[in-house]
């Protein structure tokens, strides 16, 4: 019985301690791949041409937002957000051409996991643009999605899969999670910092 109940503390401990690794191993993944996707323009200097337009053209219209908090996205805005995501891809596009051999459209399937990223990208910029153009979805949801926060950060990740080869996989997307929920957090506290009361 002794030996039994050592055994069975044993195991436990044991099982117990390799869950915890697993978890610390886990947030370890995360937290590398956040850092590589932050990082991924200083190791990849030409995806700074797209990516500071991205984060500019985020910040600015935040602090707008902030300034102004009674305005809202306005379908107009919503469609040219999607565009976003359609010029973005069209850049993957060429830098895929551009980048890899042979220079041929075959070069498309010797990188189908970099063209089914631009391809993605695409699909997604379409569908947004059609749908923020006739209406279609309600507001609320349409101009989430379609706010610049959304928009320039799935840009950016698709940018860093293609020019860097982050891997585009559930990690990067948990990572892209957390990069929004931590983006969202500081706009929030610029927000209640910059926001001024309009005069009557």
């Amino acid at each position: 019985m002794i030996v039994n109940e050592t055994i069975n503390v044993t195991m436990n401990t044991t099982l117990q301690e390799s869950q915890g690794n697993a978890v610390i191993s886990f947030f370890s993944l995360i937290q590398d791949r956040i850092i590589e996707l932050i990082t991924a323009p200083s190791r990849y200097p030409e995806m700074l041409w797209m990516a500071i337009p991205l984060i500019f053209t985020l910040f600015v219209m935040q602090l707008y937002f902030g300034r102004y908090i009674k305005e809202e996205l306005g379908w107009n805005t919503a469609v040219g957000n999607s565009m976003v995501l359609i010029f973005i891809s069209i850049d993957l596009f060429r830098y895929i051409y551009n980048h890899f051999e042979p220079h041929h459209w075959i070069v498309y399937f010797y990188q189908y996991k970099k063209s089914l990223i631009a391809l993605l990208i695409l699909v997604q910029g379409m569908i947004l643009w059609k749908e923020n153009f006739f209406h279609k979805w309600p507001k609320k949801i349409a101009f989430f999605i379609s706010s610049p926060i959304c928009v320039n950060l799935i840009a950016y990740v698709a940018l860093a899969s293609v020019y860097s080869n982050v891997p585009f996989d559930g990690i990067t997307l948990i990572a892209a999670l957390v990069i929004f929920f931590i983006l969202a957090g500081i706009f929030h506290l610029i927000h209640k910092v910059e926001y001024v009361p309009e005069q009557t």
